[in-house]
């Protein structure tokens, strides 16, 4: 019983897509194409009022970003950048460094880092590394020379 449901539903799928495919909707310009793209700059957020107090932050970022175009004229219809890796200073006042977002103890506490489980990862990822690196620098041993058996 199982089995024609199953295909019941990917027969529906099928029929209820064909309308979807034969519309040109390129050509109609229903369709909003995008490029993707990187921004490095500058990012300033600043306080414009509300219950919380906020003070100035400003960001060395750099971060992908997606530009929106439409498709019959080609104009730019919206940007967005994502949140990337970001530069700065922390509310402490020492440099702090993001990445998506987030700070590094909130991605340590998002992975489950704890104790040493760090220094292992790094340390196990250098060791491949150099081990890769030592066979990949070995020279080979010379084969069997005609007229050797």
């Amino acid at each position: 019983m199982r089995y024609r449901h199953v295909v019941a539903m990917l027969a529906i799928c099928a029929v209820a897509v064909q309308p979807c495919l034969a519309a040109d909707l390129a050509a109609d310009g229903g369709v909003v194409g995008g490029r993707i793209g990187a921004f490095a700059g500058l990012r300033i957020a600043a306080p414009l009022g509300g219950a919380e107090r906020h003070v100035l932050r400003a960001r060395l970022q750099v971060a992908p970003s997606y530009a929106m175009l439409d498709a019959r004229s080609g104009a730019l219809v919206g940007a967005r950048s994502a949140a990337g890796l970001e530069l700065g200073v922390a509310r402490s006042g020492s440099p702090g460094l993001s990445l998506g977002g987030r700070t590094a103890p909130e991605l340590r506490r998002q992975l489950g880092f704890h104790g040493s489980t760090p220094y292992i990862v790094v340390g196990g990822v250098l060791l491949l590394v150099g081990l890769l690196a030592a066979v990949a620098s070995a020279s080979p041993k010379p084969g069997p020379r005609p007229g050797d058996f």
